[in-house]
């Protein structure tokens, strides 16, 4: 398993396939309304995106 940063330098190439995890830290409150996002390169700079719930 691979983090995004050890992908990066990994020489995957277009079509690869990549298992990665990342861990974060949240404050507890917000573990029931955080929807995490993620974007690839190309999409930068909206790379990973942390959406709350809209009431």
């Amino acid at each position: 398993m691979q983090t995004c940063i050890s992908a990066i330098f990994s020489g995957a190439k277009t079509g690869d396939t990549l298992n990665l995890r990342e861990t974060f830290l949240v404050p507890k409150e917000a573990t029931k309304s955080i929807r995490p996002a993620l974007s690839v390169a190309s999409e930068r700079p909206h790379f990973l995106l942390f959406q709350l719930e809209k009431d």
